[in-house]
């Protein structure tokens, strides 16, 4: 069996001493890693089924953006049509 922990620094003591007590286990490794993030953003866009938000992200030569969900969900609905119909017509 193998159990993973993600925990901040500030935490590491408070896991160990739980992994610890609530196992039978004898000795704990210890990993760390690095996490790499683009930077992110909301932006509202005009459509013509009103108003949507894109969210966008950025860095290390990328771009990618997308709509959010919940508003192609409310004009699939309201249309009556598909979320996929949604996101072909703004195309």
């Amino acid at each position: 069996m193998l159990l993973s922990v993600i925990c901040a620094t500030a935490e590491k003591e408070a896991m160990v001493r739980a992994i610890f007590r609530h196992t039978t286990t004898l000795g704990i490794r210890e990993s760390r890693c690095s996490r790499y993030v683009l930077k992110r953003h909301i932006e509202q866009e005009e459509t013509r089924f009103g108003t949507i938000r894109k969210k966008g992200a950025s860095g290390y030569g990328i771009l990618k953006e997308k709509y959010e969900y919940e508003d192609l969900a409310k004009f699939a609905k309201e249309m009556g049509i598909s979320l996929f119909e949604v996101k072909k017509r703004l195309k």
